[in-house]
């Protein structure tokens, strides 16, 4: 299997703010797409491709919640990294306790924006694994023998083999 690398969204209006923190980022290792708004993203990006979005909270059309929200509602499970310039609590807590993963203020740190872009993308990694991982495993017990599926529940309940296998008349 072939190991996608992880791709960081920049969603951001201000296209001269925009472009200068891509070229950021691809100077540090990481590989980025721009949009211009969220219906852009909507409609170019590659959703099943790992990694994170760095997202504006206010945009004209749709605002960075607005995405937020529309993903969840399509079940796009890509963790955000909201950015803005306008201090407000109320929206920072709202987005955070909607998972977002951070939320940062322009003008932003580079070495905080590096190192939220470097835990988010871990974040997405490490959960996809577990996702892919918990799919194998059911993929796994729909090819055990009834009699199999018997053995492996005694063992999840803590039996010790001289127990299952008493248990089993074996």
């Amino acid at each position: 299997m072939s190991h996608v690398l992880p791709l960081v969204r920049f969603v951001e209006d201000d296209e001269v703010f925009r472009t200068s923190q891509e070229l950021l980022l691809r100077t540090h290792g990481f590989e980025v797409e721009g949009y211009g708004s969220a219906q852009e993203f909507l409609a170019a990006d590659d959703l099943s491709r790992p990694g994170c979005i760095v997202l504006d909270v206010r945009m004209p059309g749709k605002s960075g919640l607005a995405l937020q929200q529309i993903m969840q509602q399509r079940h796009i499970d890509l963790p955000i990294i909201f950015l803005t310039g306008h201090a407000d609590i109320n929206v920072a807590i709202a987005s955070l306790k909607k998972g977002a993963r951070d939320f940062l203020l322009k003008p932003v740190d580079t070495q905080k924006l590096l190192e939220a872009i470097e835990q988010t993308i871990s974040y997405d990694e490490k959960r996809r694994a577990g996702i892919d991982g918990m799919q194998r495993i059911r993929e796994g017990l729909k090819l055990l023998s009834e009699r199999e599926t018997e053995i492996l529940t005694f063992f999840l309940q803590g039996l010790s083999d001289r127990i299952v296998a008493a248990r089993l008349q074996l």
